[in-house]
């Protein structure tokens, strides 16, 4: 046998041994694939078994104490019939647990820091930010809140108790297949991985953070200057409550300058391991809207809402319908909660928008010793911190252990010699937002929504109410009184006058009811002018939204709507940003180029956006072109000045845009400068 035999035949040896292995133990921190691929286990029976009861037939659970009916329309959504509030959690949880286990366990695990327990050292950093965060401490004081109101405590048990149900029936043959990708078991659900979840949902909506951007181009480029690219209010504005005030007003007086003293860089640079981390769903968005009686050619309120919380598969709703003698209501709920979320009584309905206030103020704090955080430093006082001990657990085996300290403002998110940075999070409070949506699901009058929508804190969210003769709408949550500007820059702890003073009442919040106009519409864009007395923060996304929803209502007029005309208006597809800007920057290409300096394929390129409807149609390639053309424009606009776009914050497209215009209008206009 020669030499190349030999070395051939030591591979093919040494390959089958190490894929025994990789089978066997996994590799590199990946799992074991041998139980995937069993003859006997493997997916190969995943696509012979569908766990949903939709095809089951009539099935015996154990747990529940009267006969439950689920009936699937012909859409495929699932109606659940129980003689009792608690056999109909019990069979949402089973039946949102036999499509949805895998998100719901998933998701949890993250919230709670438990994601490195599945998939090893790689999940450390993530686990590690939310547990740093207080997202564990969080989702206990919202449980205490929950489990002492006896609506929500029996809704909590019994959905914990159907999804788990559900898991016991399972053995490995029969996991859904991502669990054997992973080789880990389902886990068991409580009602604290609801409230984890709640967090989580909270952290997703009411994260979005740049107090630390523009403390970065505070140092940078000075008050003056970050005030002019990142003002508080960007014109033109069309708020949420586009009519009044909606009630008295807080008034926290005056305006909150940058911070006394510059914050150390340690904390520029302990942000860059996670700063993709404070802005979730940045580019996605929710609609809503609402027609009074008298401007519906129904005679009674119509309500739309579509909601944007990011693509993923399997999606973030679950509809069903849940009837029982005391609640008939059909929406769309979240895998891992009981009740729905948005949706509709027999007389009631109500849509939800991400309000996306500003909850989140950060605080530069000294500790009396480098190497503990036991005091610290407030008001010429040694004040002492509340502590936690935290244990994160790998796959791997390792355990890296936390204390996490709180101060009176929040949770001490890093430490650097005597000096440590405090992340102050409205969701960090005890909250019962379940009992909101387990009582509009109960709703039979506006009064009732209206109600039912005081219990819920965070995160801020745009509540719109509706029965057949009335409509209102709320910037609903808990916020903290505050100066215009106050929150804008990390703060200086060791001040009582970087506090929060105090919360808005209900009264206080901003709401619309019965409009004038006869409509509402909320597309997350700022919730009042800025002649409210309170400050909710400056990083709202643009208005182009709100405004094309306010030209399809006629908010000015009279016309009247069908329920028809409300769905044709979530199909609409006028790119307002594009409308504004678009002629505008081909005016300045003509004028500085007269296309001479382009190549042929760029003045294509031109011709073909100067002959653009502005529809965003799939079919087109202009709205393409315009997207492209405009992201390498703000690129080659800001870079120079802020940084690359992945390492800083540029200014929103409709405050770039009302840059270009007013300089390119007036070449000594101040904003040339």
């Amino acid at each position: 046998m020669n030499f190349r035999s030999l070395t051939l035949r030591f591979s093919l040896i040494f390959l089958s041994l190490a894929g025994l292995v990789f089978l066997a133990k996994g590799f590199a921190g990946l799992p074991p694939l041998g139980p995937f691929f069993s003859p006997s286990q493997g997916f190969w029976h995943n696509s012979a078994v569908n766990l949903s009861p939709k095809n089951r037939g009539q099935m015996e659970l154990e747990g529940l104490q009267s006969q439950v009916k689920i009936l699937w329309d012909e859409s495929g959504i699932p109606h659940i019939f129980a003689e009792s509030d608690r056999d109909l959690y019990f069979a949402q949880g089973y039946l949102e647990a036999s499509e949805r286990l895998f998100q719901m366990d998933l998701i949890t695990r993250v919230g709670s820091g438990q994601l490195a327990e599945w998939v090893g050292d790689r999940g450390l950093d993530l686990d590690r930010f939310f547990v740093g965060l207080g997202l564990r401490q969080a989702a206990q004081k919202a449980l205490g809140v929950m489990m002492a109101d006896e609506k929500t405590r029996e809704a909590l048990v019994a959905y914990s108790e159907g999804v788990n149900a559900f898991v016991d029936s399972l053995d490995y043959k029969i996991y859904p297949i991502e669990y054997k990708l992973l080789d880990v078991e389902p886990g068991r659900w409580s009602p604290d991985r609801t409230a984890a979840f709640l967090k989580m949902m909270s952290f997703r909506l009411a994260g979005l953070n740049h107090d630390l951007d523009l403390t970065r181009a505070l140092q940078k480029l000075g008050a003056d200057r970050v005030q002019q690219l990142f003002p508080d209010f960007v014109e033109p504005i069309e708020p949420v409550i586009h009519e009044g005030l909606g009630g008295p007003l807080a008034q926290a007086g005056g305006r909150a300058g940058p911070r006394d003293s510059n914050p150390q860089e340690v904390f520029v640079s302990a942000f860059n391991s996670f700063p993709d981390y404070f802005n979730p769903f940045r580019e996605n968005g929710s609609n809503s809207w609402a027609v009074a009686p008298e401007r519906s050619q129904t005679g009674r309120s119509l309500v739309a809402n579509d909601t944007h919380l990011g693509f993923g598969l399997p999606g973030n709703w679950y509809e069903l319908a849940l009837v029982s003698p005391s609640q008939s209501v059909y929406g769309v709920s979240f895998a891992g909660t009981p009740g729905v979320m948005i949706g509709w009584t027999p007389s009631v309905s109500w849509a939800v928008t991400n309000g996306y206030s500003d909850v989140l103020d950060w605080y530069e704090v000294e500790f009396k010793s480098e190497d503990s955080s036991e005091e610290y430093y407030f008001e010429d006082e040694w004040w002492t911190t509340e502590s936690f001990h935290e244990v994160i657990v790998s796959r791997s085996g390792k355990e890296i252990f936390l204390e996490q300290a709180w101060t009176h403002q929040g949770v001490v998110m890093h430490r650097q010699g005597k000096l440590g940075l405090v992340a102050r999070w409205v969701p960090h409070r005890g909250s019962n937002e379940l009992k909101t949506f387990l009582e509009l699901n109960r709703a039979k009058t506006y009064a009732d929504c209206r109600s039912a929508i005081q219990h819920f804190e965070a995160p801020s969210q745009n509540f719109i109410c509706a029965d057949q003769s009335q409509i209102g709408i709320f910037h609903q949550g808990r916020f903290p009184v505050r100066k215009k500007g106050q929150g804008r820059y990390i703060k200086d702890g060791r001040s009582k006058r970087s506090d929060w003073a105090g919360w808005l009442s209900a009264e206080e919040l901003p709401r619309l009811e019965s409009p004038q106009s006869g409509v509402l519409r909320s597309a997350n864009q700022r919730p009042v002018t800025e002649n409210f007395g309170n400050y909710f923060g400056w990083d709202f996304p643009p208005s182009y939204r709100a405004r094309r929803i306010s030209q399809l209502l006629d908010v000015n007029g009279t016309n009247t709507f069908s329920a028809q005309d409300l769905k044709q208006m979530q199909l609409d597809n006028l790119n307002l940003h594009a409308q504004a800007y678009l002629p505008l920057m081909l005016e300045i290409l003509g004028a500085e180029n007269s296309h001479s300096s382009l190549s042929p394929l760029s003045r294509k390129a031109a011709q073909k956006l100067g002959g653009w409807n502005y529809l965003d149609l799939a079919k087109s390639v202009e709205p393409s072109l315009f997207f492209f053309w405009w992201r390498n424009f703000e690129d080659l606009l800001w870079t120079p000045h802020l940084g690359e776009r992945q390492d800083t914050l540029f200014p929103n497209l409709q405050r770039t845009g009302s840059l270009v215009a007013a300089v390119w209008q007036d070449k000594n206009h101040p904003d040339n400068q």
